[in-house]
């Protein structure tokens, strides 16, 4: 027996499909065609061959009263040569039953044609080098003239042309339904087409790169035909329809009722309505194969569903395919439209680009209901491509709630998820071309384009306290903007929520206010509501307080120009929380404001600020705070972004008057942080309460123009902390700083970073009360101050001490001109200085941990290498009253003080501080002077030590009693032999160096030469090198044997040269000759000619 899918349960036509298992085997030609009637010839006991049929130039024609396949069997039509298409019909009243193997013995195309329907059973497989197409019409048309007819083939006109549509008439009175439950594949390229009243696939069809089409037509259509069958358009004549839209309510055609997706009908009667389409199974036309492009599906019909895991799949390696379900985009073509369509959570629908090129195209459409639910993909390809196009779209209903969509591209542009919105205005004017579902809440859906909602209507749901929810839908025709025209003002009721929902942009117009003056109003505006992206905010000089509610501003890009946006604290709420996302960028322009303030007992709202890209110009903020009198605390500032730019005086803080917290800043920039013309960040406190901190991570922080970050105390609460961590810190003319002018303590600044250079720039934590003034901390691989200064002071009539200073750079420390310094100017002590680097340069700079009349701070550094320059100065000096010097510690491998650079733990009335220098190479030495000058009691003008032409290393005390100097203890270096000595400009004699020969007086340009190592220069060429080698006398040159151009061989004199012994006989000299450098030579003629030769040719050559 026969399982049949139970989503075909309830056809009428598939009852006959019930008889006897001996039927299913019958394969019974009729005599339609008379003398060219087919012919069936077993080829072994399990496959049969039809031969015979009608010839007509490429078209083969075989006709048969019953037509079956039976299970585990094969039927193969003999493919003469020439033959391209194999057109077959049954003639009989009977459907046809594959439950095994059809195929073609060659690479002809194939049509079956069975009014009566045709059922593929689960072991049902093809075996068709060609295409495939299976119809239940009543016959095919060949060009103008000829037709093959299945109810009528008695009036059949055969011809030689290529199948060109098909026509169904209903002559043969059946619903003409088409079933595949099994395994149907064609070769790469080719088509598969299914084409009946009704068409259900539980199992697979598949083709890799070619069409698979599954169209349900209703009577007395006509589908245009391709090339092998391909299905080109459908002129189809369905019912009228009703006049009442399917709606999830009234359709009871395809709804998704039960957990499994499937066919639920409230009335069994239309279960088998002509024009449905059902699909639970697999449909593959995707391409694998390198560089090529996925093929096309698709599944037409007046009632289209997708149900269970049904898979659509038209992905490609080089770019995505075609996936058409319900008609194809916008509604264009020649294709039908579906009238209801439906796709089940479940289903998944692919068209992508696999590996390079763009995502496809995927199209699920329906001139009334379309509910869309599953996972629909056209991704651009994994290297390269943009995304494709989804377009999910129902004329008059469309529901997408919980789809998932994915056009992206992961290295390309981003495609488009289209869905057909209405444009809508908010003003005071009459609503129109939409109505209110008078729900709570209630949400405004516009029936035609250019809706227009009353502003009044708004207020008059809202004061009551209901929510209104404005959206421009996606069954119309335009862009799905929201324009906000005219004010809107809550003025009664409890809380209430507003939402504006728009598929494209909301334009909030200039001078427009959305506001609350009557409890809270929580504020929704979504552009981009349908994720295809492009959708913005505009808000020009406007105003949204919405009166402690929630503001959640998302969008693609949001501009705020001239506007204000704040959610206060009042009565007993806390203020509201203020959100913007936005995926592009965000912009607050000319004096616009964020801002969540308390003025009473209750907390002030967080805000959360993210975008890729964030500017912030022309003295616009977000900022939180708290009221004189206050007790809660400000909220908590989180911005996030790829990179942003704040100009002009603009920035970002949180601040409190009162005697709660300021509230936390949290800055995270994934690329460029830039800040400038005095803009930047802060945090303080005016009361009891503490200053928020401000923490700041970035890949590269820019800070120009007097901009920053500062966080300061004017009260008994502290000043926050503010730590930066970032790849680079660049400060030119801009700082960071915390003071404290109260009892409060200023805060930490802690800086780590790979890079940190400051030109003309500082960082400094102050007191100029009872507080402590901060730490300022550090840490990074290289530190280049220029004209920049580190300071924590203890400033004049202050009791705290100036804050500790702590330096580690892993690689280098260079201060060019600077200054990093602790000093007291009042009572308390100056802070500690740790520097912690591999090396250490100061040029003309100073380390400084100094007092007017308190103790000076201790100095501590751990280097490789140390070098001071040009009147540097490291000092723990105190300058008046009892104070005692600071303690200065140095450990390094190398140390060099020069040219004026000084190290002093001086004291007044104090004791002198110690100073310790432990390093195994130690040079303090100016060239004009002699040696380093180490002071001890010396009473007298601290001023004696600066600018004297030595380096001074001082630990005195100016009171008199010796036993309060400090001490020095520096490195034993008299195991150095000779002073460090000044080289003369013209270290070289040039005139005595070089031969004063005619080669030197040549036209040729003159060369360089440079002698390295331990064996010098001789004064003059006469004079020999003085060399650790010896030089061996001349000795005779190895000469090579061979001829030319073959492999020459060295080889040794097999005689040496001849020298003078005694007994050979005396040749005397015939001549002298004197030489370019003054020296005498005898010779004979011969020897005397060749040298005044070889003279005149090296001298005179090259003059």
């Amino acid at each position: 027996m026969i399982h049949l899918p139970r989503i075909l349960s309830g056809f009428p036509i598939l009852l006959s499909l019930l008889p006897v298992a001996s039927a299913l085997a019958e394969l019974t030609p009729d005599n339609s065609l008379g003398t060219e009637r087919s012919v069936v010839v077993p080829l072994n006991q399990l496959d049969e061959q039809i031969d015979g049929g009608a010839i007509r130039g490429a078209n083969l024609f075989h006709s048969f009263l019953e037509f079956n396949v039976g299970g585990g069997r094969g039927v193969y039509f003999a493919n003469p040569t020439g033959i391209e298409n194999i057109l077959s019909r049954v003639t009989g009243t009977n459907p046809s039953q594959i439950l095994g193997r059809l195929g073609v013995l060659g690479d002809a195309n194939l049509f079956l044609l069975n009014p009566n329907g045709i059922f593929f059973g689960e072991d049902a497989t093809l075996d068709i080098n060609g295409s495939f197409l299976a119809t239940t019409a009543d016959a095919i048309e060949l060009g103008s003239q000829g037709f093959f007819s299945a109810t009528e083939p008695q009036t059949s006109n055969l011809l030689s042309v290529e199948p060109g549509a098909l026509f169904f008439n209903q002559v043969a009175n059946q619903l003409g339904t088409i079933v595949n439950a099994g395994n149907l594949a064609v070769e790469p390229g080719e088509n598969l087409t299914l084409v009946g009243g009704i068409i259900s696939n539980t199992g697979q069809l598949r083709t890799s790169g070619g069409q698979v089409s599954l169209a349900a037509v209703s009577a007395e259509s006509l589908v245009k035909l391709g090339k092998a069958g391909q299905l080109l358009s459908i002129f189809p004549s369905y019912p009228a329809q009703s006049t009442t839209p399917n709606t999830p309510e009234s359709d009871s055609i395809l709804t998704a009722g039960d957990t499994q997706g499937e066919l639920i009908e409230s009335d069994t009667s239309v279960s088998g309505e002509v024009g449905t389409v059902r699909v639970s199974g697999i449909i593959d036309a995707s391409n694998p194969e390198i560089g090529q492009v996925g093929g096309t599906v698709q599944v037409l019909g007046n009632k289209v569903g997708l149900f269970e895991s049904a898979h659509l799949n038209a992905s490609g390696d080089g770019g995505g395919g075609t996936v058409l379900i319900g008609g194809n985009y916008q509604g264009q073509g020649e294709l039908p439209h579906a009238t209801a369509t439906y796709v089940s959570p479940k289903v998944t629908i692919n068209a992508d680009a696999l590996n390079t090129g763009d995502g496809g195209l995927i199209v699920v459409w329906a001139d009334e209901s379309t509910r869309a639910y599953g996972t629909l993909s056209a991704q651009g390809g994994t290297q390269t491509g943009n995304g494709g196009l989804i377009e999910t779209s129902g004329l008059t209903f469309l529901d997408v709630s919980g789809i998932k969509v994915d056009a992206t591209a992961p290295n390309g542009l981003n495609g488009t998820w289209l869905i057909d919105p209405r444009n809508i205005i908010i003003q005071n004017t009459a609503t129109a071309n939409g109505t209110f579902s008078g729900t709570n809440p209630n949400v405004f859906t516009p029936g035609a384009d250019n809706a227009v909602v009353n502003t009044q209507d708004i207020e008059t749901q809202l004061n009551v306290g209901t929510n209104v929810t404005i959206t421009t839908g996606s069954t119309g025709t335009q862009e799905g903007n929201i324009t906000v025209a005219d004010s809107i003002t809550k003025t009664a009721g409890g809380v209430a929520t507003l939402s504006l929902e728009a598929a494209n942009d909301i334009i909030v117009n200039s001078g427009v206010e959305i506001t609350s003056n009557s409890d809270a109003l929580n504020l929704l505006l979504t552009a981009d509501s349908d994720n295809v992206g492009g959708g913005d905010v505009v808000i020009t000089n406007g105003e949204i307080e919405a009166n402690s509610g929630e503001i959640t501003i998302l969008a693609d890009a949001i501009l705020l120009e001239e506007t204000t946006i704040a959610s206060d604290t009042i009565g007993s709420r806390d203020g509201g929380a203020i959100t913007l996302k936005a995926a592009n960028s965000l912009s607050l322009l000319n004096n616009s404001q964020i801002t969540s303030n308390t003025s009473n007992n209750r907390n002030g709202g967080q805000i959360e600020v993210t975008a890729s890209s964030i500017l912030l110009e022309n003295n616009s903020d977000i900022n939180s705070g708290t009221e004189d009198g206050s007790t809660g605390n400000a909220g908590q500032i989180t911005i996030t972004a790829d990179s942003l730019v704040a100009t002009n005086g603009s920035g970002a803080g949180t601040n409190t008057n009162g005697s709660g917290d300021g509230g936390q800043l949290n800055i995270t920039v994934a690329g460029l942080l830039s800040i400038q013309d005095s803009s930047g960040f802060g945090s303080d406190t005016f009361s009891d309460g503490d200053a928020g901190e401000i923490t700041i991570n970035a890949g590269r922080f820019l800070a120009q123009q007097q901009s920053g970050a500062g966080t300061n105390t004017r009260g008994r609460g502290n000043a926050g902390r503010i730590t930066v961590n970032a790849q680079e810190l660049f400060l030119q003319e801009s700082g960071f700083g915390s003071d404290t002018f109260s009892d409060g303590n200023a805060g930490i600044i802690t800086i780590n970073a790979d890079r940190v250079f400051m030109d003309r720039s500082g960082m400094g934590t102050n007191t100029e009360g009872a507080g402590n003034a901060g730490i300022i901390t550090i840490n990074a691989q290289e530190i280049l101050l220029q004209d920049s200064e580190f300071a924590s002071n203890a400033r004049g009539n202050s009791t705290g001490n100036a804050g500790e200073i702590i330096l580690n750079a892993s690689s280098s420390l260079t201060i060019d001109n600077d200054k990093i310094g602790t000093s007291s100017q009042g009572e308390g002590n100056a802070g500690n200085i740790t520097i912690t680097t591999q090396n250490l340069l100061l040029n003309q700079a100073e380390i400084t941990a100094e007092s007017e009349q308190a103790g000076g701070g201790e100095i501590t550094i751990n280097a490789n290498d140390i070098r001071l320059r040009n009147n540097s100065l490291i000092s723990s000096s105190v300058f008046d009253g009892t104070g005692g010097g600071g303690t200065i510690t140095i450990d390094s491998s190398t140390f060099l003080a020069l040219e004026d650079s000084d190290i002093l733990a001086n004291a007044d009335q104090g004791a002198g501080g110690n100073i310790t220098i432990n390093s195994q190479a130690f040079l303090a030495n100016l060239f004009t002077s002699g040696q380093a000058f180490a002071v001890g009691s010396n009473t007298g003008n601290f001023d004696q030590f600066r600018g004297n032409g030595r380096v001074d290393i001082s630990a005195i005390s100016q009171n008199p009693n010796t036993d309060l100097t400090g001490t020095i203890t520096i490195p034993d270096s008299s195991f150095l032999q000779h002073q460090l000595s000044l080289l003369a400009e013209n270290f070289i004699n040039s005139d005595q160096a070089i031969a004063d020969s005619c080669l030197s007086h040549s036209n040729l340009e003159q060369g360089s030469f440079t002698v390295t190592g331990t064996g010098g220069l001789p004064p003059t060429p006469d004079n020999a090198f003085s060399s650790q080698y010896r030089l061996n006398g001349v000795k005779p040159i190895r000469e090579r044997t061979g001829t030319v151009g073959s492999s020459n061989t060295l080889v040794q004199h097999s005689t040496t040269i001849p020298s003078w012994q005694l007994g050979d006989p005396v040749i005397e000299a015939q001549g002298m000759i004197a030489t370019a450098d003054g020296r005498i030579l005898l010779g004979r003629d011969p020897q005397l000619t060749a040298m005044v030769s070889a003279e005149d040719l090296i001298c005179h050559q090259n003059l």
